[in-house]
């Protein structure tokens, strides 16, 4: 168990920082341009995940990329940016950009040793990407940023239970900056516009976890957190608060559930 000290460094630096950071963006941004909620979205939670960044320094701006990581902040930029282009532009654009994460983040050793990962990777930030933003555009209510902030919660303590925390804090940011926008666009009526980019961000994050750490924590909950977002389909369709809060209920055991799989199997790492 961490001492109390750093777990309270952890939480304002990479929870509350960016919270509060990508909200303040996201509703000057909706001021501003209350018809662009792609790229106020964006860049709320761009700003914000520079802020707990700046913190953390958990991701840097390599000038030779070469890792998995220091790939990882230029490809969210342009999953990012192909999402701002329109229709089948920005279709084929974002198909690219989920082939390059899916080749680029996955280090050579690891494709040798699982062959389906690069396309089930791509295929996964691509398909979920679509989804999340339908879901999104269709109830404009804050919740479905809200779920990614849970599920990329869920992936930060499934990960530091890996023993990663440089990876841990990443999600913890990108969840942080979710919520943030979260409850502005409840409060607007309004579509995040964040949904291509956090759906590259988490499954990514959960596969370079798998192939650069060495734990007991089970595989089940790596996939689990990595895909739980899909349980969120019927959400299309759900329109009351009722039905919204018992059709995400599978969606909150699912990560749940693969969080405690962790905590049993491996125990938080030292500092």
């Amino acid at each position: 168990m961490p001492p109390w000290s750093e777990i309270f460094e952890v939480a304002w630096q990479a929870a509350l920082v960016p919270l509060a950071v990508s909200g303040a963006i996201f509703i000057v941004g909706y001021l501003l341009a209350p018809r662009q909620p792609a790229v106020v979205g964006f860049v709320a939670f761009v700003v914000g995940f520079a802020a707990g960044n700046h913190f953390r320094n958990v991701l840097m701006l390599s000038k030779e990329p070469s890792t998995p990581l220091e790939w990882l902040p230029y490809l969210a930029l342009a999953m990012g940016v192909a999402a701002l282009f329109p229709r089948w532009l920005g279709l084929v654009l974002r198909l690219g950009v989920s082939g390059a994460v899916a080749w680029l983040c996955v280090s050579p050793r690891f494709r040798t040793h699982v062959e389906w990962i690069t396309p089930a990777l791509g295929a996964a930030i691509f398909l979920m990407g679509l989804l999340l933003e339908r879901i999104d555009h269709v109830r404009s209510d804050g919740m479905t940023p809200l779920a990614l902030m849970i599920a990329f919660f869920a992936a930060s303590g499934v990960i530091m239970h890996a023993h990663s925390a440089r990876l841990s804090d990443v999600a913890t940011i990108s969840g942080a900056c979710a919520l943030g926008i979260a409850f502005i666009a409840n409060r607007r009526g309004s579509e995040s516009g964040i949904m291509p980019i956090a759906a590259m961000l988490l499954p990514t994050l959960v596969v370079i976890t798998i192939a650069s750490t060495d734990s007991r924590v089970p595989l089940l909950s790596f996939e689990i957190v990595a895909l739980s977002p899909v349980l969120l389909l019927p959400w299309l369709v759900a329109k009351s608060r009722l039905l919204t809060i018992l059709t995400g209920l599978p969606f909150l055991a699912a990560n749940g559930y693969a969080l405690a799989k962790a905590m049993e199997f491996e125990s938080l790492p030292s500092f």
